[in-house]
């Protein structure tokens, strides 16, 4: 199977993103995202929950992939590779 060609980010592409910037800045730094405890039914218990997003993270993380700016990787397939670098940290450097 032959991979599939990515698009290169052009004008249009950047510009269906890029729209999100003013909408970042007047969002607030404490409502991109926020924490929604689980309720489990006991009181002592470690935090369990989950974050939520903005709405507009959504619209954005969306728009990036209909626009090819989020390139498919396979992570299992390079994990080995991935150990050496963190194991050596003179491969980061190079």
């Amino acid at each position: 199977m032959k991979p599939k060609k990515q698009k290169r980010p052009i004008r249009s592409r950047i510009e269906a993103v890029i729209k999100f910037l003013p909408i970042f800045e007047a969002i607030g730094p404490d409502d991109f995202t926020r924490y929604c405890e689980s309720d489990d039914g006991t009181e002592e218990r470690p935090a369990i929950g989950h974050l939520e997003y903005h709405p507009a993270v959504f619209e954005f993380m969306q728009a990036c992939y209909e626009n090819g700016l989020v390139l498919s990787f396979d992570w299992g397939a390079w994990s080995h590779e991935a150990l050496r670098y963190m194991n050596d940290l003179q491969l980061v450097r190079s």
